[in-house]
């Protein structure tokens, strides 16, 4: 096979090898963040969190429930060295624990 169809073929392949890449390592990077703040979470410091990832190649955004024992900004910025490599400090919202019942 040769000509303009192959030439077709070989770029649908090769954007389809990408886009598998492109999620293997968006998921491998999401196993990572996860695991990280799961070990944040039995430690105590959150009591929950949610990964979002809006933009197909862009950085996730990561939202924290806090503890009330901890300041939002101490929160913040532990849960923004932990996840430094993987999720930009801009990217990271803490919110706070709901007060009552």
């Amino acid at each position: 096979m040769c000509g303009p169809a192959f030439l077709r073929q070989e770029l649908t392949d090769a954007n389809r090898r990408r886009g598998h890449a492109a999620h293997d390592m968006r998921k491998a990077r999401h196993i990572d963040i996860s695991t990280r703040l799961e070990a944040t979470k039995r430690l105590g410091l959150l009591e929950d969190y949610r990964v979002d990832w809006d933009k197909p190649l862009g950085a996730p955004r990561v939202t924290v429930r806090g503890r009330p024992a901890y300041p939002a900004q101490i929160t913040k910025n532990y849960i923004a060295d932990l996840l430094g490599e993987l999720v930009p400090a801009r990217e990271i919202v803490v919110t706070r624990a709901r007060s009552g019942a």
